[in-house]
């Protein structure tokens, strides 16, 4: 079935990034819905998203709108959207954060709900990028048509992921109108050179063993978890190239874009004993409970808490419908051995993880919110208890701006009081490195420092163990006393 042109959200994510510069390829006309707050910077945010992921795409036949899933008519009020005969709903909020459960429900349902209002207005077919795991905790066979079966859920993800299917069930047969709905499992990079947009799921995990490993631990790592549990990784590259072969199909109905032969946890220790250089053990939780975990096992449970429900187990996700689209086709997945992970991990550290590149040249001096921050803010501060009940807190660190890499803040606690602050260099403990947008949201209590961390916005030198106990009483500390930057 001929497509005249799609119409795609989420085109700055890892898949949607993908499927844009696939359907570009391809020679089908493409009109990328990208949040920003003008077209100019729609066009500049979207470039660099399919320049960083490799992507060729003929700008004659990309159009870049600046819009927002969460509004009505997907804020393109007066856009000419003649021609558009299909649109790809990729764009979603991923986090599985318990605090970010309003917000997943925001994106994931009410702005599926705007799409599906849009795809009506126009008469075209819905192409909805759902999740394997709306199965939730279900470890049966999971057939592509299953959907409520009565699951609990791991996070909201799931629970919004879910809910929002349904929505575009009920559309379809509420309209008639043609709706195919993709369930990918964890998306990982492009398989030949490991390339992607966006770094979570499996690479919190490969990072979290990357810290574990800077440490040279020498005795087994327990993890807990089970050697015969799967996990179903899906390059990008296989998913986008499945998904633009069911969609020219016209094929409606749902179909899981997975592995057929998921990786098992006691497999990838294996490679991970390998890649790490550390010796990490499955063990059944109520094992890992008998014994006190070493630093570096609390370590590592801490950086990949929220993805502990999933190393018990998941489902079998059924293939029928997929195979039957991809017959012939010669596409196919590759082994999820040793090679497929280490491309994956040799580009995520070639990225430094997914950061933003920074500027070549570094300002002469910080802003003069950071300065006050550090000279007036805080010294109200001096010889005071930072939080109730931390009165056993002694340590010296630092915190770095990568912006201005040559100004630096010693601080140094004293039975849990802020004792010193000194830009002249104390003798430190570890090491904080971080920009200043994301030091500006910890210091006004918007983004925890631990959160920080795990996320890859801040780095931490020195002695890793300290610096996690420091940031669980800083995170209070800023949240008690926040910091407002008055920037214009």
């Amino acid at each position: 079935m001929r497509t005249k042109k799609v119409l795609l959200t989420g085109a700055t994510g890892a898949l949607g990034s993908r499927l844009c510069g696939d359907a570009l390829a391809q020679g089908l006309p493409v009109l990328a819905l990208v949040r920003a707050p003008d077209e100019q910077a729609a066009r500049q945010r979207l470039a660099t998203v399919l320049g960083a992921s490799g992507l060729r795409h003929n700008e004659g036949a990309l159009e870049v709108c600046a819009g927002d899933i969460l509004r009505e008519n997907l804020a393109l009020d007066g856009r000419d959207l003649s021609g558009v005969d299909v649109v790809v709903h990729c764009a979603a909020d991923v986090s599985f954060d318990p605090a970010g459960a309003e917000s997943s429900w925001q994106t994931n349902v009410a702005g599926t709900t705007h799409v599906l209002a849009l795809a009506e207005r126009l008469g075209a077919r819905m192409v909805h990028v759902s999740t394997a795991y709306v199965a939730g905790r279900r470890r049966d066979r999971v057939r592509e048509d299953d959907l409520q079966a009565g699951q609990e859920f791991n996070n909201a993800y799931e629970r919004t992921k879910c809910h929002a299917e349904q929505l575009v069930r009920d559309w379809s047969a509420r309209t008639g109108l043609s709706a195919t709905v993709l369930r990918p499992s964890i998306v990982v990079g492009d398989s030949r050179n490991g390339r992607i947009a966006r770094f979570n799921t499996l690479y919190d995990i490969l990072h979290a063993f990357e810290i574990v490993s800077r440490r040279r631990v020498q005795e087994p790592i327990r993890v807990a978890g089970r050697t015969d549990a799967t996990f179903n990784f899906v390059p990008v590259d296989y998913f986008s190239a499945a998904a633009w072969r069911i969609v020219s199909a016209g094929r409606p109905g749902t179909y899981h874009v997975v592995h057929p032969h998921p990786a098992t946890l006691g497999r990838m220790a294996d490679i991970f004993r390998r890649l790490f250089d550390v010796d990490v053990r499955f063990v059944e939780e109520d094992e890992f409970q008998r014994v006190a975990p070493t630093p570096a096992e609390r370590l590592y449970r801490t950086a990949s808490s929220i993805y502990q429900p999933y190393m018990s187990g998941e489902p079998v996700f059924d293939r029928t419908r997929i195979d039957e689209v991809l017959a012939g086709s010669g596409l196919a997945p590759p082994e999820l051995d040793e090679p497929f992970f280490r491309t994956l991990l040799a580009y995520a550290r070639s990225v430094d993880w997914g950061r933003t590149a920074r500027a070549a040249r570094a300002p002469a001096s910080p802003p003069p919110w950071v300065t006050t921050y550090f000279e007036e803010f805080l010294v109200t501060r001096l010889h005071q208890q930072l939080v109730p009940d931390l009165r056993g807190l002694n340590v010296t660190f630092r915190i770095r701006l990568r912006e201005v890499p040559h100004c630096h803040w010693a601080l140094a606690i004293r039975q849990g009081c802020l004792e010193e602050i000194s830009s002249d260099g104390l003798a430190s403990q570890c090491q904080f490195t971080l920009d200043l947008a994301t030091f500006e949201q910890i210091v006004s209590g918007r983004l925890s420092p631990q959160k920080a961390f795990f996320a890859r916005r801040a780095d931490i030198d020195g002695e890793v163990e300290v610096a996690l106990k420091l940031v669980f009483a800083l995170g209070m500390f800023f949240r008690q006393y926040p910091f407002e930057s008055r920037r214009t």
